[in-house]
């Protein structure tokens, strides 16, 4: 399902030195324009989740992979360097002007739903897999603040590091609800975390994986849609 090759994939890969203030530094490489989907890795970093990136980038958009562990929550500055890999994903040349789709994964999921989902005017949609969004501080305000619309795809036998618990995104997607923000939660009873990676085939579950798959196309084309 993900093909592996490259035609049109952006692959997008940051540096930090020790100083957290040091602007990040960015390779990038396509051969056509097109709208922008920025992904953001899970904790493992960008190799595993490549072959998703491949997979959005065939589709027509170019397709932006970043390693989430690059602005970790702990981190004061985490929410800055979000930012300034967004506005290098909007300036890239092969991007076509326009508010910017994410996907993002486990960590990068919960930098997704924190720093992507209230950006009305830069962001056109959202879409988490597995939020690492256990530990957020206070869900039901994040989930309140949602302005765009979002997606949260999650397994309900996940318990890496119990990072992303399906309690939590129940509460993240009632506290949503009850605001009025828009958020759609689906679950898979037999999944756990990363059940859409063939990289990971102890976890994998190929049809789980086809129907986020599905549901990630589909949840573009209506909110993120090709010229």
């Amino acid at each position: 399902m993900y093909n592996i090759a490259r035609t049109f994939l952006v692959l997008l890969t940051l540096a930090l030195s020790a100083c957290a203030t040091s602007p990040p530094i960015i390779t990038a490489t396509a051969l056509e324009k097109g709208p922008a989907v920025f992904l953001l890795s899970g904790l493992g970093g960008e190799l595993g989740y490549q072959p998703f990136a491949d997979a959005v980038a065939k589709l027509g958009y170019v397709a932006f992979l970043a390693d989430a562990n690059n602005f970790i929550y702990t981190w004061s500055d985490a929410g800055e360097n979000f930012q300034k890999l967004m506005t290098a994903v909007q300036q890239n040349p092969r991007v076509i002007p326009g508010k910017v789709a994410i996907i993002g994964f486990s960590l990068g999921g919960r930098a997704a739903l924190v720093y992507g989902t209230s950006q009305r005017e830069t962001v056109s949609a959202v879409i988490a897999f597995y939020p690492a969004i256990t530990g957020i501080r206070n869900i039901s305000q994040t989930a309140a603040q949602v302005a765009v619309p979002t997606l949260i795809l999650s397994g309900e036998k996940d318990r890496f590091f119990n990072c992303c618990l399906i309690g939590s995104m129940h509460e993240f997607e009632a506290a949503a609800r009850n605001a009025g923000a828009p958020v759609t939660l689906v679950t898979y009873p037999g999944a756990a975390h990363g059940f859409n990676l063939e990289a990971y085939p102890m976890q994998y579950r190929p049809g789980d994986a086809a129907d986020a798959w599905e549901r990630t196309k589909l949840f573009l084309q209506e909110h993120h849609p090709l010229p």
